[in-house]
């Protein structure tokens, strides 16, 4: 098996990009399960994540429908000298 479908094949959700919530600083997507894991089966719609950092593609940790995650954001001043 190649590495890009193996990587897929890996994958237990995708971001479903026509459905999202958008806030000034930042977009959240919808997930979708791509397989049956722990309680989710596959395509089941789950809550909405900023990226794919916010949740792990191995485990059964999963974003319940009505859920959001994403980071905080921060941001250094420079200092006045």
């Amino acid at each position: 098996m190649s590495k890009s479908v193996e990587s897929v094949a890996m994958k237990k959700y995708e971001l479903v990009a026509g459905d999202c919530l958008r806030a000034p600083d930042r977009t959240l997507y919808r997930i979708r399960a791509l397989r049956d894991f722990g309680d989710v089966r596959r395509r089941d719609l789950g809550g909405y994540i900023e990226n794919e950092s916010a949740l792990a593609h191995d485990g059964h940790a999963w974003v319940q429908d009505g859920a959001s995650v994403w980071a905080e954001r921060q941001r250094r001043r420079k200092r006045a000298n």
